[in-house]
């Protein structure tokens, strides 16, 4: 009986995985080169090769968003210790103290998510503002549109832009900054507890990282020094952002392609 179609997973993988333009005319030639008689493991040879080419073509185009997204990401570690040190000077732990659970966890959550946004629309908007110049397309629209196509991936990885980055701060100040770290309600319930009595009670009798300071190992690993640690929290820190970055400047370099040609 003669072969009438190749490989349904092959096929799939040709129209879904090989990024770039159509491959209906790619597809087409292999579909006749298969019914004259080639095997179907030539088939599965000619659809990985022809995603392996297209990929690394497509890495070639976009290779400054790749660079620019690894180069930005790696500054996220120092900008968290930055804001937590922001959050420090400006006493908002004592202010999230006095609120209402679970009101204090839910806002002492948020600030962490705004200030994980502001780095990362920072980085978009730095970015696409060179890369729109050059096209002749810079313009507030083109720039407010790089920054919502990071939407997308914001919506997958928002816990996670939570939960690593007060994890790394975490990390380097265990005992003084514990409540950095996401808790069970149980646990947050808890820790609004302490931090009333922090705040209406009496002070002296409390450390200071249980009202929201920040404790002299934290200093001492600053901004600058969390710019080249290379340990597992920072580097799981660093890993949204890159992603989130990465997914926004994919699409918009393409679209600044267009316009300059």
């Amino acid at each position: 009986m003669s072969r009438v179609a190749p490989p349904a997973p092959a096929r799939w993988m040709l129209a879904h995985l090989a990024p770039g333009e159509s491959n209906e005319a790619l597809a087409g030639d292999l579909h006749e080169e298969f019914c004259a008689g080639r095997s179907a493991a030539w088939y599965w040879r000619q659809v990985l090769s022809a995603i392996c080419i297209r990929c690394a073509r497509e890495l070639r185009l976009h290779r400054a968003a790749l660079l620019f997204a690894l180069l930005w990401s790696m500054l996220a570690p120092a900008w968290m210790l930055a804001f937590a040190n922001l959050e420090r000077y400006a006493n908002l732990h004592e202010y999230l103290a006095q609120m209402i659970w679970p009101w204090s966890i839910v806002c002492d959550l948020g600030l962490t998510l705004a200030g994980g946004l502001l780095f990362l629309w920072a980085g978009i908007v730095l970015y696409l503002f060179p890369d729109l110049w050059l096209a002749g397309q810079l313009r507030l629209r083109e720039l407010m549109r790089g920054v919502a196509s990071s939407l997308p991936a914001l919506v997958v990885l928002w816990l996670a832009l939570i939960v690593f980055p007060r994890h790394f701060v975490a990390v380097h100040t265990p005992a003084q900054y514990a409540a950095l770290k996401v808790p069970t309600p149980l646990e947050a319930y808890r820790i609004d507890l302490r931090r009333r009595v922090a705040v209406y009670g009496s002070h002296k009798a409390m450390d200071p990282g249980e009202i929201g300071g920040i404790s002299p190992s934290m200093q001492e690993f600053g901004p600058r020094d969390a710019i080249t640690d290379m340990r597992t929290a920072a580097m799981l820190a660093r890993l949204p952002f890159f992603f989130v970055v990465l997914c926004a400047l994919w699409p918009n370099t393409t679209r600044t392609r267009r316009y300059a040609s």
